[in-house]
């Protein structure tokens, strides 16, 4: 289309005019119909926006005894990309409230319209999310710290990293067609990831600062520790991500690049402001803090508890937590994915009475036009007058060379499955004919490739995920035994997630599952957090083990440490993540659900039984690594 129609390979808009007027005379409305059926022409004007052809429709009238209901659409086309278009669609609003009478209701249906509403939508929930998270997140550091002072540290560097992230990624955008979850994805990784890292580095700091005596030297020595361990658990992050690009689909690469972006600011400011902050501070750190509370902690009765189990009944440890997932993971094997365009939309659209009209005037599949373009046009009207679900063709425009573009309307609507075996019976018949040239698109058009390309590269992007998270521990942790058992551990996480997930949004309808995406930004990210907490709780195992030699005591040090600060730093990822479990967007609904459970199930059975049992199992075969690979 772009090379055969020219300027007219943007995307389409349905202008759909609606009003009902007392009466039952026809006569008197239309006069004013014949006006308003102009209205379209006003977007000629609108600057940068050329209306490449307007396929205009007879009016439709439906009487009753005291009404005469009028819908009229419109067809227009673009010049521009998705991306700008989408910029344009509130002058089109305005221009069109100006032209339109009062009694006059206007919708505007099609991709762009949809992309505006859902990203205003977004922003929404993201600044709903800010105010909702962030004092749940803010008492939650509280009970970390037990100090005020030191509680708002993390605060402020995760403002900083969400102020740099969203600058960052709006600069992007303007080289790059962003989607609308890029924001989305950074905002909840910069917030949680940042919190998460600066509360390792803050409780490792004062650990360092009751020994060193100086603040320098606990500043130096926590850098050495949990510095490193913050280094290498976001370049982990920031290394998986990119692999859902692979899948070759916007959609993904925008949450790929939100959420890499978002990580290596986490760790460029954990590791550089944040200590300059510490400092700075100094023994002002626990300022207002509360004493009889913070010597509770140090005791870490309830951890000491739970690591004297675990090194002592590792085989039950690993056996229940491990059967708890597998159990958990069982209704993931039914789990049913939403190719939909709607499984992006509100739950309750703006958009569903202008859809309505439209279907009921001009037929059920009007909202989702079947785009056809052909060198043969008498051929291809020769296969749709057979074709049995095909209502009627809503317009055809010529193109240079003999090309042919035709919009089709069918008795089914776009999202049934029903319209999915129409498009697929017209590809292969079009194959099939030598004579007959013909690519098919449109919305069912779309879902169906997009369903391929997802379900085809699948493996690819699990298989690369799965590779660089080994590689990029195997070298962090230099052993090959603990980055196998993290990832055999992980993954038993990320099924668990999946199975609760299809639990919590069971399929129903027609066509109806888990958003396309969700799962699979679910597994690159519960695997991410997944890495990132075993990497906290090996690395501080690994310490102790160089030191005493025995495994079990090594285990029950680092797990005696390290859960309080994990699992208050799991819960607040999951805080900032739950707060989108509100939107109005189901998808967003699901991603927000989904990792916040992971979050739940890998910081309360993974982190806290299974990955220390195996450990404990494993015995000095932990530390493995080929001689010749290790550093002198």
């Amino acid at each position: 289309m772009r090379h055969n129609f020219p300027g007219f390979s943007g995307p389409p808009i349905i202008v759909v005019l609606t009003s009902s007027l007392p009466g039952t005379r026809l006569e008197v409305v239309k006069p004013e119909w014949e006006k308003l059926k102009t209205v379209g022409k006003v977007l000629d004007g609108l600057h940068g926006v050329e209306v490449i052809e307007r396929v205009e429709k007879p009016a439709y009238y439906r009487y009753d005894k005291t009404h005469i209901r009028t819908i009229v659409a419109d067809l227009i086309r673009m010049s521009e990309p998705l991306a700008i278009a989408v910029q344009r669609v509130p002058e089109i609003e305005t221009r069109l409230r100006r032209a339109s009478p009062k009694y006059v209701e206007f919708t505007l249906l099609g991709e762009v319209a949809e992309t505006y509403r859902d990203s205003a939508i977004i922003h929404h929930d993201i600044t709903r999310a800010e105010f909702v998270a962030l004092p749940i997140v803010f008492g939650l550091l509280v009970v970390a710290f037990l100090s005020v002072v030191a509680a708002i540290l993390p605060i402020v560097l995760a403002v900083a990293v969400l102020i740099c992230t969203l600058a960052f990624v709006h600069l992007v955008s303007l080289a790059f067609g962003l989607s609308i979850f890029a924001v989305n994805t950074a905002t909840s990784v910069a917030l949680g990831l940042s919190i998460d890292y600066s509360l390792i580095v803050v409780t490792r700091f004062r650990e360092e600062q009751e020994d060193a005596g100086s603040v320098h030297l606990a500043i130096e020595r926590a850098m050495n520790t949990a510095g490193r361990t913050v280094f290498l658990s976001g370049l982990t992050i920031a290394a998986l991500l990119p692999a859902l690009m692979l899948i070759g689909v916007g959609l993904f690469s925008s949450i790929a690049l939100g959420g890499a972006i978002a990580s290596l600011f986490a760790v460029f400011a954990a590791t550089t402001l944040l200590p300059a902050m510490l400092v700075l501070l100094g023994d002002r750190v626990d300022r207002l803090s509360f004493r009889p509370a913070v010597t509770a902690s140090r005791r870490g009765t309830v951890w000491r508890r739970l690591a004297g189990f675990v090194t002592t009944h590792p085989l039950t440890a690993a056996l229940v937590s491990s059967v708890v997932l597998l159990v958990l993971a069982t209704p993931a094997l039914s789990l049913r994915l939403d190719f939909r365009s709607t499984a992006l939309s509100p739950a309750h659209s703006v958009a569903a009475r202008g859809e309505a009209d439209i279907e009921a005037a001009y037929g059920p599949g009007s909202t989702g036009l079947v785009e056809i373009v052909t060198r043969d046009a008498g051929g291809v009207r020769s296969i749709l007058a057979s074709a049995t679900n095909v209502h009627s063709i809503w317009g055809e425009r010529a193109g240079r060379a003999g090309w042919t573009e035709m919009d089709v309307v069918l008795w089914s609507g776009p999202h049934s499955n029903a319209t999915q075996v129409t498009v697929n019976r017209l590809r292969r018949e079009f194959d099939a004919s030598p004579s007959t040239t013909a690519y098919v698109g449109g919305v069912a058009a779309g879902e169906i490739d997009l369903a391929n390309r997802v379900l085809g590269r699948l493996p690819i992007v699990v298989l690369a995920v799965c590779v660089v998270g080994l590689i990029m521990l195997v070298l962090g942790l230099k052993s090959i035994v603990i980055p196998i058992k993290a990832m055999v551990c992980s993954a038993l996480s990320v099924g668990a997630t999946l199975g609760l997930l299809e639990a919590c949004f069971p399929s129903s309808g027609e066509g109806a599952g888990i958003a396309f995406f969700v799962p699979v930004v679910t597994f690159a990210l519960v695997l991410g957090l997944s890495i990132d907490y075993e990497v906290f709780l090996l690395s501080r195992v690994r310490e102790m083990a160089r030191q005493n030699g025995d495994v079990a005591v090594a285990v029950s040090y680092g797990l005696t440490r390290t859960a309080r600060p994990i699992t208050l730093a799991g819960l607040v990822v999951a805080a900032v993540f739950s707060a989108f479990s509100f939107s109005s967007l189901t998808a967003v609904q699901e991603l927000g659900v989904a990792v916040t459970i992971g979050i739940a199930l890998d910081i309360g059975l993974v982190r806290w039984l299974l990955s220390p049992a195996c450990v404990v199992l494993a015995g000095r075969w932990n530390w493995w690594f080929p001689r010749r690979c290790r550093r002198s």
